[in-house]
């Protein structure tokens, strides 16, 4: 089955394609969304949260500029550019490098590379 025949992740009115991907060992999933079409799309994305892992947090972000976009226990206001695409976190927050932690010590080493 093709990624954007799977009907976890819907729009309103339709447009985007959706790829979602689920962890249930994190409790996480990562849901990237394609705006193939050449005009911004405006509208709402919905997620089935049954099809989520179980525990889950339903707290969604902006994977890219690490912006809060809600809870996905209701639809989701959504705006990409033509050709563009957006990639969402549920259940995990990935902050971009350069804030917080270190790359280096997110990934468990030291600034001596140990």
């Amino acid at each position: 089955m093709f990624y954007w025949n799977r009907r976890s992740v819907t729009f309103s009115p339709g447009g985007p394609k959706a790829s979602p991907w689920l962890n249930e060992q994190k409790k996480a999933a990562f849901i990237v969304v394609n705006n193939i079409p050449n005009e911004k799309y405006e509208g709402t994305m919905t997620v089935d949260i049954n099809a989520l892992p179980a525990g889950i947090t339903l707290q969604a972000h902006d994977a890219m500029l690490d912006h809060d976009l809600g809870a996905v226990d209701k639809p989701i206001p959504l705006s990409i550019l033509p050709m563009r695409y957006r990639m969402v976190t549920v259940g995990l927050r990935t902050p971009p490098a350069g804030e917080g932690e270190s790359r280096e010590r997110r990934r468990g080493m030291t600034r001596q590379g140990q």
